[in-house]
């Protein structure tokens, strides 16, 4: 069985490997990144499995910055690979984007992995099972039971706002007019009966959505 691991910690890639040795009776070739170009370097082998880090050092000249980027590429060269996206994100926007983007075969916080867990996940997930840890699960749920958040354009302008963008910057990503933009932020702040962009900002990181 092939495996490839992703993660810039390699006490993690550690943890993951030993693991998956300690359990699986076959001969494994497993292959260890640890940022995106290593990645990328080893990209084209037969994987069985990768489990990947959402969060990654870039390789700038591949266009490759984060896990979500690797995931990707990986569901293009071989779409056959399970792919389990691990992440020690908590916002639940963050968390619900990871999942839209990518529809990986398994998404898991950090926080809910241990060492009873994770091999019981992989296995599933080689058996063709979908998973969703607690915290991203319940992220979603959230997500999805409330209406304004559940709109994509919706997200992607509270997404993009929170990382520094001007309003009318916006259309530049959000495939939206200026206008349209401005109508949507102002029902997103009556959602929330939030008066300004700042506040309604402050209130969405409050409530650990961003």
């Amino acid at each position: 069985m092939n495996i490839l691991i992703v993660d810039d910690h390699p006490m993690i890639v550690s943890f993951y490997e030993n693991a998956l040795k300690s359990y699986f009776h076959k001969i494994l070739n497993i292959y260890k990144a640890y940022n995106c170009q290593e990645a990328y370097n080893g990209l084209f082998a037969d994987y069985d499995i990768a489990i990947i880090d959402a969060s990654l050092p870039p390789y700038v000249e591949k266009d490759l910055h984060s896990g979500a980027d690797i995931a990707l590429l990986i569901g293009k060269v071989n779409p056959s690979c399970k792919i389990v996206i691990i992440t020690g994100f908590d916002k639940k926007l963050i968390l619900y984007n990871l999942f839209r983007q990518i529809r990986p075969d398994a998404i898991i916080a950090k926080n809910d992995i241990s060492a009873e867990n994770f091999i019981e996940i992989i296995t599933d997930v080689l058996d063709g099972k979908k998973y969703q840890s607690p915290t991203v699960k319940n992220s979603i749920s959230e997500i999805w039971a409330n209406d304004i958040l559940a709109d994509e354009h919706n997200r992607d302008i509270l997404f993009n706002l929170s990382n520094g963008y001007k309003i009318n910057e916006l259309n530049t990503i959000v495939p939206l007019a200026e206008i349209t933009i401005r109508k949507r932020l102002s029902l997103i702040k009556k959602a929330f009966q939030i008066g300004s962009n700042d506040n309604l900002l402050t209130e969405i990181k409050r409530r650990g959505i961003l």
